[in-house]
């Protein structure tokens, strides 16, 4: 494992019974780096996600975080650096959202000196009286707050966003901008999905087009807008 190393798909197949949610991807995402992987509904992108997080096992192929195969058994330790935001997360209803980032808090062992950025977080997102109380009772919007504070609060170094910008309302949109360009300037990687091109255009480095479960594009964010605007 090297200190620089990223994230790499090498031949990444997933499948369902018959169906291939993946074929034989191939993707490498440095740190440093912002990619945007693109396509529309059932691509594969958030196969992909899920896939590097873990929640999903490559039926082929392998995936390397930081040079560890997600095959090996250190792979457990080098995911505790990374941050995953579902596209439809998952919270516990009866706790507040104060309650639930402190739970992720306890979970990661990250002591109570954090307890300030999460407080500036919370300021930063405008998240106002509402996180003191039960998650049953947020909206959608509210829900992805959480959510993207709680991939946050390990400090990930490889921060894995599964269409990042769905439901946000403004503070949230640019709280999220914001940290994408920290994680990048401290020397992580943000690999994100998106629907939308124009994202590509604004925050990602390179970007990979997925369509029906295989690669169809890779390249520069510069290369991807030419070819889009031609």
């Amino acid at each position: 494992m090297t200190d620089r190393a990223g994230i790499e798909l090498r031949a990444v197949s997933v499948r369902h019974g018959r169906t291939a949610a993946l074929e034989a991807v191939d993707l490498e995402v440095p740190r440093g780096t912002v990619y945007a992987l693109l396509g529309s509904n059932g691509a594969g992108k958030s196969t992909v996600a899920r896939a590097i997080a873990g929640l999903v096992l490559p039926t082929a192929g392998d995936i390397r975080i930081a040079g560890t195969s997600a095959r090996s058994s250190g792979i457990h330790r080098v995911r505790r650096s990374l941050g995953f935001l579902p596209q439809e997360p998952v919270l516990y209803e009866e706790l507040t959202g104060t309650e639930f980032l402190r739970f992720i808090r306890d979970l990661y062992g990250v002591g109570p000196s954090e307890e300030a950025r999460r407080r500036s977080w919370l300021a930063r997102i405008e998240a106002g009286g509402w996180v003191d109380a039960p998650i049953r009772t947020y909206s959608v919007g509210m829900r992805k707050k959480v959510a993207l504070l709680a991939s946050l609060v390990s400090n990930p170094t490889f921060w894995i966003l599964d269409e990042p910008f769905a439901a946000l309302d403004e503070a949230g949109a640019r709280f999220m901008e914001d940290e994408i360009g920290r994680v990048r300037a401290d020397g992580g990687l943000v690999l994100l999905t998106a629907h939308d091109p124009g994202l590509a255009e604004g925050l990602a480095d390179r970007v990979g087009v997925l369509d029906r479960g295989r690669k169809v594009f890779e390249g520069p964010a510069a290369s991807f807008c030419a070819v889009r605007h031609g």
